[in-house]
Order: structure tokens, then sequence, then C-alpha cells
């Protein structure tokens, strides 16, 4: 069923107004769907799928300073930023996103605030500096989705990365975890 495309103030009221930039949703007669339904079944979705592996979801990213409480860049000299993808895995256990205090300092990233951490199966509360940054998975694709975040500072355990993304950073991204597979896809 094809249905014409309008703009909607709102969801549950419908236009006759067609937006002409949507090829395939305009057909004269046709039920008339909110714009934003018509973009989401139009446009290409960004896609990627990546191994599970004994280390787990390994995926390549890119960081950059993002913008401190006042809403203004934090200041960095640009010397010090990395400059090529850096490992990070996918920590969907974790709800915020850490990254490792050797990148922190090689970003020239300044402290935000401290946060209290509890890790699950750790005993005690654990004190952490927080840093605004923005991240973006590198797919060859299509230019980088950067996602601000408020991130933690402290050890990346066990996996080769420098960067833990936790659901901060993945409820961003639609992600499909295929276990007879082993692998987990990511969509934005």
């Amino acid at each position: 069923m094809s249905a014409r495309c309008s703009q909607a103030d709102d969801r549950r009221s419908w236009r006759t107004r067609s937006h002409p930039e949507l090829s395939g949703c305009e057909r004269r007669g046709a039920k008339v769907m909110p714009l934003a339904m018509c973009v989401r079944r139009t446009l290409p979705v960004p896609e990627f799928s990546v191994p599970i592996r004994r280390r787990g979801a390994l995926v390549n990213v890119l960081v950059r300073p993002g913008v401190d409480e006042s809403r203004r860049y934090v200041p960095v000299d640009v010397s010090t930023v990395p400059t090529g993808p850096l490992l990070a895995y996918l920590d969907t256990g974790a709800s915020d996103t850490v990254l490792d205090l050797d990148l922190i300092q090689r970003l020239g990233l300044r402290p935000g605030r401290r946060a209290a951490l509890h890790v699950l199966g750790r005993d005690g509360i654990s004190f952490h500096d927080t840093y605004s940054v923005e991240i973006a998975l590198v797919h060859a694709e299509v230019p980088p989705h950067w996602v601000p975040l408020t991130v933690v500072g402290g050890p990346v355990y066990q996996t080769g990365a420098v960067i833990a993304l936790g659901r901060d950073f993945l409820r961003e991204f639609v992600l499909t975890y295929d276990g007879p597979n082993r692998r987990i896809r990511l969509r934005w």
C-alpha cells in the first residue's frame, strides 16, 4: 500500500499537503501519513555488522572533545588528538561509556564533575572524573554520526580496546544480537 506524505503537527492529525521530495510516497487518493513515517521508510539506513569474539564485539570509533556544561566547545591542542580510528568494545552491561585514562590524557580533556560508580559484582564504590566528548562509529560508506556524551575516565579491562561503549552511546542505535551467527548489527 502506497501512501502520500505530509507534514503533521500532531501524529494523530492527517493532512493533504504532500511533500515533493519524497518519491514513492505520493499517490493521488492514497492515505496520507506523517512525514516522519515516510522518511524512515524511503531513506537508506546505515548499518553494519561486527563479529562477536571471545573479547566481545569490537568496533572502530572516532573521538573528539565535546562541549562543556556551559555549551561551549572545550579548547584542546589539536596536535594531541589521535589521528586514526580507535578500538572500542560494546559493553551492553554498562550504563556509561568509559574512556581509558591514557586516551583522555592524549586528547587533552579537562574533567567536569566526579561520579560515584558501583560495578556489579565488585565491593564498594569508586569515584571517577567525567569528560565531555563526541564519539562516532567508523563506517566506510557514510559520514560519522557523532554522539555527544559525558563519559567516565577509568580502566578499560582485558579487551585491547581503549573505550568501552555503554548504553548511553548504544541508545542512539538499533542493536541486533544474533547469537547463532555470532554477530552484532548496528543501525542508525
